[in-house]
Parts: structure tokens; sequence; C-alpha cells
């Protein structure tokens, strides 16, 4: 008798997944028992676009590493039909990059890591698009390509200041 009842308690469950599976953004097969929950596999890693990044436990993407393309876009990451905000580039993460010729970073990213466009010999755009708690680590875009520039937008007055006067620390390109 209790397992006949425990069976009814789970066709019953299945029965409301399915029922409600639209409305609470479940996904999945109730039949089968193959339901998950939006974000509940966090952490993880994923690879989009030629793009590497670790997603945390938060929702919170970094990028880890640039693959072979030539222009990147950072800013949020779409997995499974969740956007994930990309809040931070690891250091070294295009180092080295012979393709990549220009990125573009977007204002959820607080963090550019150590190193982590150097030497990237082809890249001749960095446009970002800053917010106030933008922090860039040493080399980050040390020995770009010649006639590089780096464009900062997002802040204005004495924020833009401090980034502008940062990245010309943090590279040998133009900065705007």
């Amino acid at each position: 008798m209790k397992k006949l009842g425990k069976q009814i308690l789970f066709v019953t469950a299945m029965l409301c997944l399915f029922l409600f599976s639209g409305l609470c953004g479940v996904k999945g097969h109730a039949a089968t028992g193959n339901v998950s929950v939006p974000g509940a596999d966090l952490p993880r890693s994923v690879i989009v676009k030629g793009i590497s990044y670790d997603i945390d436990a938060n929702g919170d993407a970094t990028v880890t590493d640039i693959g072979n393309i030539k222009k990147a876009v950072i800013n949020e990451v779409e997995v499974d039909d969740i956007t994930y905000p990309v809040t931070g580039i690891a250091a070294n993460a295009s180092r080295n990059n012979r393709i990549l010729e220009s990125v573009s970073i977007g204002s959820n990213v607080k963090k550019i890591g150590k190193n982590a466009f150097k030497n990237c010999e082809n890249l001749k755009k960095v446009r970002i698009r800053a917010n106030k708690k933008l922090k860039v680590g040493k080399g980050a875009f040390k020995k770009l390509g010649r006639d590089a520039v780096v464009t900062v937008k997002g802040v204005q007055g004495k924020r833009k200041d401090k980034i502008v006067k940062v990245l010309k620390k943090r590279t040998d390109a133009a900065v705007k």
C-alpha cells in the first residue's frame, strides 16, 4: 500500500509539472521525468560563438578564452534560452590571439584581467562601454596591433578621466 501511495504522488507531481511547465519556466518532459529548472545546473562552462565562459552559481559569466574569431562582443551570453551577464574577462583570456581584430566590451563587465588581450597583434579596435566599477588588470591591452585604438564610452567626467588614465598605463595603443 505504501508503494502505491508513492506512485500516485509521483504521477500527480508529474501531471502538475506537465500542466504548469509553460507557466513557471520549467523545461522538459513530465512523462519521462526529464525536467530541468532554468539555472539549476550552475556552475558550468560553455562555449558560445568561439568564446569560452564560466558561469558561476550566481549566474554571472566570466570569459575564460576567446578562440579563433575576428570579432568578439562581450556583455552577456545566452545559454539554453537564459541570458547571463558577463561580469569579467579572465587573465590571459585572449593573450597571443593572432586572429582577433575587434572587441566590444559591454557595461556588464566589471573586471578585465591581467594580460587579457596582450600580444593580440591584429587587434585594432577596442570599444569599452564602461561602468563605474570597471577594473583593468596590468598589461590588459599591451602590445596590440599597430594603430590600435581603445575607445571608452558609457561614463563621463572624472570617472571617464580615471578609466582613460588607467587604460593608458595598461596599453600602448591610443586611448580615447
